[in-house]
């Protein structure tokens, strides 16, 4: 997927009655257009009938950010196993 090809998914509106998923996107560097891809391919992988919202953590302060986001468990203590 290029990125025309991704700005042309996410621009799709939603329906109105789709279920929201909400993601942290913790990164230590500049996601760019990572946020975009990220969406795009996700709306294309999960039922039509949701919303994808992405929240992003601050830039450079990839730990700041696990402390910071909603991570079903993960934490720093497990950065090894979000590595790999």
């Amino acid at each position: 997927m290029n990125l025309l090809d991704a700005l042309t998914v996410t621009n799709k509106v939603p329906r109105k009655d789709a279920s929201l998923r909400r993601l942290f996107l913790a990164v230590g560097f500049e996601a760019l257009h990572l946020e975009t891809f990220l969406v795009a391919e996700l709306s294309l992988a999960l039922p039509h009938d949701r919303r994808i919202e992405i929240e992003k953590g601050l830039y450079g302060d990839l730990f700041g950010s696990l402390g910071r986001g909603q991570l079903g468990g993960w934490g720093p203590r497990e950065l090894s196993d979000i590595v790999a």
